[in-house]
C-alpha cells in the first residue's frame, strides 16, 4: 500500500506539470500542441487554470487578467472569484496594482473589490426575506449598505492605482487608465467625490499618449460611448492615426475615428469626408457623410448622377445605398433630369434602402414630381415590399407636407399593414393638424368591429402587424405618443371607450396611467437622467424625450397652469442643475411651474 504522503507528493506533481503545459499552451496558442484550432486549444488551457484551485494558478490568472487581446478574461475571473486561496489572491493582486508591468483592467479591479469585500463579514447579505414588507426593507438597507462599502473599496483601489499608473508601462498603463475610466461611469453617483473627479482629470491627460496601446475593442468603445470624458485637442493625432491606420477586428472604428477627427479639426474633417465620398467602394455611412453643415454640394451632381446612369451590378447594391443618401442629403436640383432619366422607371421596383433616399431627394428639390413617385412607390405592391415601411422610413429621413398629406390619406387604405404605417408616420412625425383624421379613423374603425371582435384575426399567414387589430394599436398609440399634441384625462377616456379588442383597451388604460393624470392635486413627472454631465434619458408623462429641446417642446404643448414634477436620478450633477434651472425659467414664461 502507498504511502498518503507518496500519493499526495505524486499529486501535487502531477498538478504543477498541468499548470505548466496550461501555461505553454496559452502561450503558443495551442498550435504546437495538438491538431485543434488554436484558439479552442487556448480556451481549453485557461480553463485549466481556472479549475486547478492552486495558489500558482491563481497567481498565473493575476497576472494575466486583462492583459492586451486576452481571449480568457472571462475564465481568470471566475477562476479568482471562485478560488478558495482568497487571502492570498487579495494580498497578490495589491501587491500587482503597483508592479510595472501589470495591466489593471476593470475586471482586475472589480476581482480584487470584491474578494476584499467578502472578506468583511459585516457586508454579508442574509437570504431575501420574500413576502415579509418589514423585513424587506430592512433587507434593502443592507443591501444599499454592501454597495456603498463596495464603492468605498473600490474608489480606495482606484486612487492607490492613481497614485502610481504614471510609472507604469505603456501598455499596462493605457488599460489601467481605461480602467479607471470605466470605474468613474459605474460608480454610484453619490459617491463621486472630488478626489474622483481628479482621477478623471489625471486619466484625460496622460491617456491620448498610450491610447493606441490599448485592445482594438477598447478603443472603439471610447471613441463612441466614452468620449466625453477624453475629448481633449491632445485626442486628435490618436484618432487622425487610427483612420489612417484601423486595427483590422473592429470595422466600425475608422468611421468613429473620422466622426471624432472632423469634431476635433473641422478644416481637416471638411477635406476628408468629400473624399469619402467620392470613393469608388464608400465604407463611411451617411451618418458620416452627412455632418458637413452645407445644405447641399452641387459639385457632386455630377458624380451621383453618373453613377445612376451606370448599371445597378456595375456600381453594387451596397454603393448604390450610399450613393442614393448622398443625393438625398446634398444634391442639388440640377442633378434632377439625369437622376429622373435613371430611375423614373425604376421607382416601386427597386430595393428600399436605395427607393426611399431617391424619393426624398425628389421630394426635397422637386415636391410636385416627388408626390407623383411617392404615389408610385406606394402603389406598387408586387416587385418589392417596400411600400409596407415606405412612409415611416421616408419620414424618418425627409418629413415633408406631402408625405402627411399621402399618410392621410392611406389611413383608409384597404391593406390593414399599409392603415398601420400611416398612423404610425402620423403619431411619430405628423403635425397637430392630423390628430382629427386619426379620431376619425378610430371612430370608423370602431365602428366597423364593434360587436365582431370574434371576427378579428391576425392577418395573413399569421402576421400581426397586417392585420386588422393591429390597426386599432396603432391608432391608439399614434394618438398617446404623438410628437406634435398631449391627450389630455377626457380624451383617454374616449381613446378607451373607442377601442374593441380588450388589448387595445388595456394599451389606452396603461398609457392614460403613466400619463399621470390620476394624481391629485394634478402634477405631471418629468424624470431626467444624465451620464458623464450630459443628457442620457428623459420622459415626460408617457412620452420618452430624446433631448432638452424636445423636451421643452412637448412641455409647451400642456396647457396653461400645468405643474411638472422634477424627478432627477443624480440629483445635484451639473447636468441635472443646469437643465432644471434653464426648463424652470421656460415654463414659468408660460405660465407653467416646475417643482423639485
Amino acid at each position: 500500500m502507498r504511502n498518503p504522503l507518496y500519493l499526495l507528493g505524486i499529486f501535487s506533481i502531477l498538478r504543477i506539470a498541468e499548470l505548466y503545459q496550461a501555461i505553454q499552451a496559452i502561450d503558443n496558442s495551442g498550435s504546437q500542441l495538438d491538431n485543434r484550432d488554436p484558439s479552442d486549444a487556448r480556451q481549453s488551457a485557461c480553463r485549466v487554470l481556472r479549475f486547478l484551485g492552486t495558489e500558482k494558478a491563481a497567481k498565473e490568472m493575476i497576472h494575466r487578467l486583462g492583459a492586451r487581446d486576452s481571449p480568457c478574461d472571462q475564465e481568470y475571473y471566475f477562476g479568482l472569484i471562485g478560488s478558495p486561496h482568497r487571502r492570498f489572491i487579495i494580498r497578490e493582486m495589491e501587491g500587482r496594482l503597483t508592479a510595472p508591468e501589470q495591466p489593471v483592467s476593470s475586471s482586475f479591479l472589480y476581482v480584487l473589490s470584491l474578494l476584499s469585500l467578502n472578506e468583511q463579514p459585516s457586508t454579508h447579505l442574509p437570504p431575501y426575506p420574500d413576502g415579509d414588507e418589514a423585513k424587506i426593507k430592512k433587507w434593502e438597507a443592507q443591501a444599499q449598505k454592501r454597495r456603498d462599502s463596495f464603492d468605498d473599496i473600490r474608489i480606495k483601489y482606484t486612487e492607490r492605482l492613481a497614485a502610481v499608473v504614471s510609472r507604469k508601462e505603456a501598455e499596462a498603463r493605457a488599460i489601467s487608465l481605461a480602467a479607471m475610466l470605466g470605474f468613474q461611469a459605474n460608480i454610484q453617483r453619490a459617491k463621486r467625490i472630488e478626489a474622483t473627479i481628479r482621477i478623471r482629470e489625471k486619466i484625460a491627460a496622460m491617456l491620448p499618449s498610450v491610447f493606441l496601446f490599448l485592445p482594438a475593442d477598447t478603443q472603439y468603445s471610447l471613441l463612441s460611448g466614452g468620449w466625453k470624458p477624453i475629448n481633449s485637442p491632445a485626442m486628435l493625432s490618436v484618432v487622425r492615426s487610427i483612420y489612417e491606420s484601423p486595427p483590422q477586428t473592429v470595422w466600425p472604428i475608422r468611421e468613429t475615428a473620422l466622426q471624432r477627427l472632423y469634431e476635433l479639426s473641422p478644416d481637416e474633417g471638411r477635406r476628408l469626408i468629400p473624399d469619402e465620398m467620392h470613393s469608388p467602394r464608400p465604407k463611411i455611412s451617411i451618418k458620416s457623410l452627412g455632418l458637413l453643415p452645407e445644405k447641399t454640394l452641387p459639385e457632386l451632381d455630377d458624380f451621383l448622377a453618373a453613377k445612376f446612369e451606370s448599371s445597378d451590378s456595375e456600381i453594387g447594391y451596397e454603393n448604390l445605398c450610399v450613393y442614393s443618401s448622398l443625393l438625398a442629403r446634398y444634391a442639388s436640383a440640377d442633378a434632377l433630369p439625369r437622376i429622373k432619366a435613371a430611375c423614373e422607371e425604376k421607382t416601386g421596383h427597386i430595393a428600399c434602402a436605395i427607393q426611399t433616399p431617391l424619393l426624398a431627394y425628389f421630394l426635397r428639390v422637386d415636391p410636385q414630381y416627388g408626390t407623383e413617385m411617392l404615389k408610385k412607390a406606394l402603389s406598387s405592391r408586387k416587385d418589392t415590399g417596400c411600400y409596407k415601411s415606405g412612409l415611416t422610413g421616408l419620414a424618418a429621413l425627409y418629413m415633408c407636407p406631402e408625405i402627411e398629406r399621402a399618410a392621410v390619406v392611406h389611413l383608409n387604405d384597404s391593406e390593414p399593414g399599409m392603415v398601420s404605417q400611416a398612423a404610425a408616420t402620423l403619431g411619430q412625425y405628423g403635425s397637430a393638424a392630423v390628430a382629427e383624421s386619426l379620431w376619425n379613423r378610430l371612430e370608423q374603425w370602431h365602428q366597423t368591429w364593434a360587436g365582431r371582435v370574434d371576427e378579428l384575426d391576425v392577418g395573413e399567414g399569421g402576421d400581426v402587424l397586417a392585420s386588422e387589430a393591429h390597426i386599432e394599436i396603432e391608432l391608439v398609440r399614434a394618438l398617446s405618443f404623438a410628437r406634435a399634441w398631449v391627450l389630455n384625462a377626457k380624451e383617454f377616456e374616449r381613446l378607451t371607450e373607442l377601442c374593441v379588442t380588450e388589448m387595445g383597451r388595456k394599451d389606452a388604460r396603461n398609457l392614460a396611467k403613466q400619463a399621470d393624470f390620476s394624481q391629485s392635486p394634478l402634477e405631471i413627472s418629468v424624470h431626467f437622467n444624465s451620464m458623464d454631465d450630459s443628457v442620457f434619458h428623459i420622459s415626460v408623462g408617457q412620452y420618452q424625450i430624446q433631448s432638452l429641446n424636445a423636451l421643452r417642446e412637448k412641455l409647451s404643448q400642456y396647457p396653461r397652469g400645468t405643474v411638472f414634477a422634477w424627478r432627477s436620478f443624480n440629483g445635484g450633477e451639473p447636468a441635472d442643475r443646469q437643465a432644471f434651472a434653464e426648463l424652470n425659467l421656460y415654463l414659468e414664461d408660460r405660465g407653467m411651474k416646475l417643482n423639485r
